[in-house]
């Protein structure tokens, strides 16, 4: 299964810290432009503070990801979309 489609399939149980999607994937590069694809394409959303971060600040947010532990920071939240491409 490709990262993607992992990343996909993980956030069907929850929301998750972008920290913890991070680790799906073999480079901090191949993790910005697939989040971002998947952002894009509207498959996920992209929350911090309690609230949705803005499109124009999701290139800065993904690559600050790799410096967040574990769970705190931004978290990712698939949507109806992208549960339907697992599904």
């Amino acid at each position: 299964m490709s990262p993607e489609l992992e990343t996909l399939d993980q956030l069907l149980g929850g929301d998750l810290p972008l920290g913890i999607v991070r680790g799906l994937f073999d480079s901090h590069e191949r993790f910005a432009q697939a989040i971002a694809a998947l952002l894009h394409t509207g498959e996920v959303r992209l929350f911090a503070d309690g609230g949705e971060i803005l499109r124009w600040r999701w290139g800065e947010v993904l690559a600050n990801a790799y410096k967040q532990s574990g769970c705190t920071g931004a978290r990712l939240a698939i949507t109806e979309l992208g549960a339907r491409r697992i599904c």
